[in-house]
């Protein structure tokens, strides 16, 4: 799924991005890199490879992305991504699963204009980035946070009566 969120990215959404924006780089990140994303390496693809730590890629990313066209379930990237505060562009399938509001939280993209549109007016306007990582941030510590799993998990053992977890 990765190989071709990558591919169809750099072929359909890089060429509008270089248009309305620039300059702008689309870094790649990722563990075995296989030779056909490789070849996509140029001046505005940057295939960067597997780094140990996540906050590596967000330290250094002003929009995340997640172009996937197949998959099911929970993206870790994606929760990464909004715990960091990193606005974010999401598939539909990327972007599902983890109660993000589009609009709100993220922008979900379905055609590549959809994509270059979301990017550009994350990446050029600074409230707008502002607010979206805010949002995201309150949604991760709302959703994910160590304090709601307890709470999530005190509430499932409520539900089937399992007194001795409070003792």
């Amino acid at each position: 799924p990765n190989i071709a969120a990558v591919k169809f990215f750099a072929a359909e959404v890089m060429p509008l991005l270089r248009t309305i924006l620039p300059g702008v780089k689309f870094l790649v990140y990722g563990s075995n890199v296989p030779p056909d994303i490789e070849a996509l390496a140029g001046d505005d693809v940057v295939i960067k490879g597997y780094v140990a730590e996540v906050s590596e890629m967000f330290d250094t990313c002003r929009v995340f992305v997640a172009p996937l066209l197949t998959g099911a379930g929970m993206k870790g990237k994606v929760l990464d991504c909004i715990a960091a505060g990193i606005p974010s562009v999401l598939s539909p399938i990327a972007a599902e699963g983890v109660g993000l509001r589009e609009g709100i939280d993220c922008i979900i993209a379905r055609k590549p204009a959809d994509w270059a549109e979301g990017i550009a007016r994350i990446y050029k306007d600074e409230a707008a980035w502002k607010a979206m990582s805010a949002s995201a941030h309150e949604l991760a510590r709302k959703l994910y946070s160590f304090e709601s799993g307890v709470a999530q998990l005190s509430d499932a053992l409520d539900t089937i009566e399992f007194y001795g977890h409070n003792e």
